[in-house]
C-alpha cells in the first residue's frame, strides 16, 4: 500500500521522520506530501495540478493537525482513496462554538503574531503543541531539535492558516468505501477532545496533546497495516 503523509502546519518534515521509518520497515511505500504551493491555495486547476503531482488511487492518507483537513479535503474530491487517517484534525479549527474548535478571537490573535513576530508565534505553536502532553519532557527536546532553524512563516503558510480558518469539513462528505479513524488527544490545546464525539470511529487518547505522530508511531503503523490487509 501506498501511504501518503501529510504534515501539520508549519511543523518541520523531521517531525515525521519516525513514523515513515516505521512504515517502510513494515513494506509500506511512504510518499511525503509536498507543501501546497501558493498558487493552489488561490487557484481550484492549480490545487488539482498539485494533487496530481503525487496522487495515485487506492492509497491510505495519513494527516496530521492542518495536514488531515487537507487529507479529508482530497478523500473528499477523489473518492477513490482506501483509507483516511487524520491526527488531532477538527471538521472545524475555527468555530463559534469553542467545544468544537478554537474561538475567532483567539484565532484572529494568533495570525496577527504570525504576521508580524514569527518567531514568537513558532515559540507560542510549540508550547500549544506539547501542553497537556504526559511526555511534555521528551517532545520539548524533539520539537526544539526540529525548529532549531525555523525562524520565519512564508506567505504559503500564511495562506494555509487562512485555509484553516474558513475550511468546515462537514461540507466534504466522505465516500463510503473509504475506511476511516479520526485520533484525537485527551488534553490538545488546539484541538478540543469533545470534537470526537461528533466524528465516526473516533479515538481519544488520555493524557496527550497535539503530537500524536510523535507519540503513537506504532499505533499508526498498525492501522495502516489492517488497512492494507482489506
Amino acid at each position: 500500500m501506498i501511504c501518503y503523509l501529510l504534515n501539520g502546519w508549519c511543523c518541520p518534515p523531521a517531525l515525521l521522520t519516525p513514523l515513515q521509518q516505521a512504515l517502510e520497515a513494515e513494506g509500506v511505500v511512504v510518499v511525503r506530501v509536498p507543501d501546497v504551493t501558493l498558487e493552489a491555495w488561490q487557484d481550484h486547476a492549480a490545487w488539482q495540478a498539485w494533487v496530481s503531482q503525487w496522487y495515485q488511487p487506492g492509497g491510505c492518507l495519513v494527516g496530521w493537525s492542518h495536514g488531515g483537513t487537507l487529507a479529508w479535503q482530497i478523500a473528499h474530491q477523489r473518492a477513490d482513496a482506501k483509507a483516511l487517517l487524520t491526527l488531532a484534525t477538527a471538521p472545524r479549527f475555527v468555530s463559534p462554538n469553542n467545544t468544537e474548535g478554537m474561538d475567532a478571537a483567539t484565532f484572529a490573535q494568533f495570525y496577527a503574531l504570525a504576521e508580524e513576530q514569527p518567531a514568537q508565534c513558532l515559540k507560542r505553536f510549540q508550547t500549544l503543541m506539547m501542553q497537556g502532553d504526559s511526555a511534555q519532557k521528551s517532545l520539548r527536546q524533539q520539537l526544539k531539535r526540529a525548529y532549531a532553524e525555523r525562524q520565519d512563516i512564508s506567505t504559503t503558510e500564511h495562506a494555509a492558516l487562512r485555509h484553516l480558518a474558513t475550511t468546515n469539513l462537514a461540507e466534504y462528505p466522505l465516500p463510503s468505501p473509504c475506511q476511516r479513524a479520526h485520533w484525537f488527544g485527551g488534553s490538545d490545546a488546539l484541538i478540543p477532545a469533545q470534537v470526537a464525539t461528533q466524528l465516526p470511529r473516533s479515538r481519544v487518547f488520555d493524557g496527550v496533546g497535539h503530537c500524536l505522530p510523535l507519540r503513537f508511531v506504532s499505533d499508526i503503523v498498525q492501522q495502516v497495516r489492517v488497512w492494507s490487509a482489506l
